[in-house]
This record gives structure tokens, sequence and C-alpha cells, in this order.
């Protein structure tokens, strides 16, 4: 048997107790992590078969340090994470603030999939669910839906970034979170430019998706792009029943909430757009399932009348539910990732 090339022992992996070697990759460099079979039995189903495999001939077994050896596919570094959850209970903690999550745990994740660690993935799993909204009533409650240090249409800087969210949920199979994920990347510009330069806090990583999903997101884009001119029709409201006008409650110079609500509207489609399109200016505030969900919240605007309010409330849930319902349709997801919630 030809001698082995001298592999660097990991510091904090290399057992002296174990009873197994594993040898991993990274390019060049190998690396031998000493380790415990029962340790892998216990956490990995994949592990306990293929420890469990008879020996055919003990004396031909590839041995190092005088124990069993194994050579693994898998990179040195995305072994070394999965042995250091198998070793460290309370590992890994995720932390709720870090928004790129989806793209750090992804290749622990991966492995954690492919060994059938399943403990592990539903603790990836469900920690991903937390940063993203899976229901209705998730979203209206959700304060980064439109936070108020945030203009209307830049939904995408309150969510974590969105494109290393769908390629983790899709390979991981967590299709809750896919209807809003696109829904966000939806409202990222999307040309090839920005598909080969790095990220930054207003680009996604469109180089993790598949040409399937770049083109889903953008058919939806197009699709939310009429919802938004749509929108503009919701800004309606008739002043026969608006309290300020009512005898008693009128003071001079007072609008109704009709005329106060025309005054957002155009606002909303002309205010630091002039001189531009109406499809230009939908796509660039390309945020109507934010609008709705915030308009349903405030009832438009605080400083309308009670009746006004609460016509304009009924108005905007109704148009949140459908628009949230209709996302799974928007960006044409298979009918296991479609959104549950009625």
């Amino acid at each position: 048997m030809a001698e082995l090339d001298s592999p660097q022992q990991h510091p904090k992996l290399y057992k002296p107790t174990g009873d197994l070697v594993i040898l991993a990759n990274d390019g060049e460099a190998t690396t031998a992590f000493r380790v415990h079979t029962v340790i892998l039995a216990e956490h990995s189903p994949v592990f306990a078969g293929m420890l469990a495999l008879p020996v055919v001939d003990d004396d031909a077994m590839e041995k190092y340090d005088d124990v069993p050896l194994v050579r693994l596919a898998d990179s040195a570094q995305d072994l070394a994470a999965l042995l250091e959850v198998f070793y460290t209970p309370a590992h890994p903690q995720f932390k709720a603030s870090d928004r790129d999550f989806a793209e750090h745990v992804y290749p622990l994740a991966m492995i954690a999939a492919k060994y059938q660690v399943d403990s592990l993935c539903r603790a990836v799993a469900e920690h991903l669910k937390s940063q993203w909204p899976t229901t209705l009533e998730q979203l209206l409650k959700d304060t980064r839906t439109v936070p108020s240090h945030l203009p209307r249409g830049r939904m995408n800087l309150a969510f974590p970034e969105p494109a290393a969210a769908i390629r983790l949920a899709t390979d991981l199979n967590v299709p809750e979170i896919l209807p809003m994920a696109y829904y966000v990347l939806a409202t990222y510009p999307f040309d090839k430019a920005t598909r080969t330069q790095p990220w930054n806090f207003r680009r996604p990583r469109w180089h993790l998706l598949h040409e399937d999903e770049c083109l889903r997101a953008y058919r939806g884009k197009l699709e939310l792009m009429e919802e938004n001119l749509n929108m503009e029709l919701s800004y309606q409201l008739d002043d026969g029943d608006c309290n300020h006008m009512a005898p008693g409650n009128y003071i001079p110079g007072s609008l109704p909430c009709g005329r106060v609500v025309e005054g957002i509207k155009a606002n909303r489609t002309h205010a630091d757009f002039s001189g531009i399109s109406a499809a230009t200016k939908s796509f660039a505030r390309l945020d109507p399932l934010g609008s709705a969900a915030q308009a349903y919240r405030d009832g438009v605007v605080r400083s309308l009348c009670f009746a006004c309010k609460a016509k304009m409330k009924a108005k905007f849930e109704v148009k949140v539910k459908e628009l949230w319902q209709g996302l799974p349709d928007i960006f044409s997801l298979p009918q296991a990732f479609a959104s549950s919630d009625s």
C-alpha cells in the first residue's frame, strides 16, 4: 500500500481517542479529522450505514495513525463545520440580525442534508422562516414590511438578501418563504450588468440563481408592475359620508378626505418622477404589497376622519389579501411552493 502524503491534522477535530480518521481536501491541501464513530452514527444515519458495512479484509484496510481511514469527497471546510456541530451541542448559534444568513449557512445546510442530519436541517429551516413572513398575518404584523424610516417601494432594504434565501429554501425544501422572497427579489433592479458585479447593500446575488429562477423573478416583476399601476385605482374616496364635512364638524379651510386621498395619489404618481413614463414610475416604486399593507395598517393617512379611514382600511384589507394570495401565481411557483395562507 502506498504511503499517504502527510495531511494537516485539524487543530480541534483531531481527537486523540478517536477510532476513525477522515481525509478531506480543500484544493491541494488535505486535512485529517480523527473522530469517534459512535458520534458520527448518533447524528447521521448515512454515516451509521457506512460504518455498519462489513470489512472484507482488515489487513488490507487503509489506516492512518493506527486507526482506519476513509476519504470523503466533501470539502474539508464543510466537513469541519458539520463535525463542529456534532461535537458542540449548542452549536451553531444563528443570529436573527444576520442579513446574509442564507448564504453563510448554505454549505453547512447542504452537507447536513447529504448526511441526513435532520435536526440541523430543521434548525436552519426554522431560522430561515423566522426571517421571512410566511403568512398574511405575519406580513401585516411585521414592522419591517414598510419601516417608518424607509420610503414606499424600498421593501428590499428591509429584508435579508433574497437570492441566497431562494437558493437555500429551494435546495433545502423550505417552500413557505418563497412567495415573499421572490416578491422582494422582484423589487430590485433587474439587468444583466448587476449580475456580474459584487453584491452591495442594494444588489441581490443573482449568480446564485438558475436561469429559470431569474426568469421567474423577471416575469413576476412584469405582473407586479401591472399591480402597481392598478394600485392607483384604490386611492379613491367618496366625500358623501366624510365626517369632516358633516354639519358641526366642518372647519373653514379644511379639505374633505377624498381630496386628501387624491393628493396622496397624485404625490405617489408624480412626486420626484416628473418627466418619465407611467411604466417607468411603476418600476421605480415597485412595491404594491408593501404599499397596500401600510395603507391597511394606517388607513392610508392618519389625518382622515374615522369613517373614511375605516373605508380605506377595508378596501386595502381586500387588496393586500388578494396580492398575498396571488404571489404563487404571479411568480409561477410550483404547487408545493404555494403559500398556504388564506
